[in-house]
């Protein structure tokens, strides 16, 4: 299994279309939320996004497969 934490890009090519709308925010909002630091501290992104930390971990997009 891939660790979400080594494959998540913040930049604007990853799509969080889908993320965003299952969370109810902007994918501005998530990038800006999961930083620049990886790995991402998805407690601390979770909190700012007013959200669960198992929410925001299923509604981010799969890790691409290489």
């Amino acid at each position: 299994m891939i660790s979400l934490n080594k494959v998540i890009r913040k930049d604007k090519s990853t799509d969080f279309s889908e993320a965003a709308v299952a969370l109810n925010v902007t994918q501005d909002e998530i990038r800006q939320a999961l930083g620049q630091e990886m790995p991402p501290n998805f407690a601390d992104a979770a909190e700012k996004l007013g959200v669960t930390e198992e929410a925001l971990r299923a509604a981010l997009p799969p890790p691409p497969q290489h």
